[in-house]
C-alpha cells in the first residue's frame, strides 16, 4: 500500500479519514486517522501487506504505546515542512 500523511480514505464505514500520521513500529505500519466530518471520530490502523488492507488497533495498551511515537513524528513532519516552507 502506498498510503501518506494527507491521503483521503474511505473506509468500510463509508467515512472519509485523512491520514494525520504514519510510523513504523515493531516492523509494522500504523495509520492515525481523522474522520474528515467528525474530528472526534479517530481510528488508529495496521497496515495488513498480506490482505493490502487495513485493520484498526482496538488494543488499548498498544494504542498507548502508539500515541507518543505519531506525537514525535508529527513534531518531526512539522519541523520538516518549516524548514520546506
Amino acid at each position: 500500500m502506498n498510503i501518506d500523511i494527507k491521503d483521503t480514505l474511505t473506509l468500510s464505514d463509508k467515512n472519509k479519514y485523512l491520514v494525520v500520521g504514519k510510523i513504523n513500529y515493531i516492523g509494522n505500519t500504523y495509520y492515525y486517522l481523522v474522520d474528515e466530518l467528525n474530528h472526534e471520530n479517530i481510528k488508529f490502523c495496521l497496515e495488513k501487506t498480506s490482505t493490502n488492507s487495513l485493520v484498526e488497533v482496538i488494543n488499548t495498551s498498544l494504542i498507548e504505546v502508539l500515541i507518543p511515537l505519531f506525537a514525535e513524528a508529527g513534531k518531526n513532519h512539522i519541523s520538516m515542512v518549516d524548514l520546506e516552507g
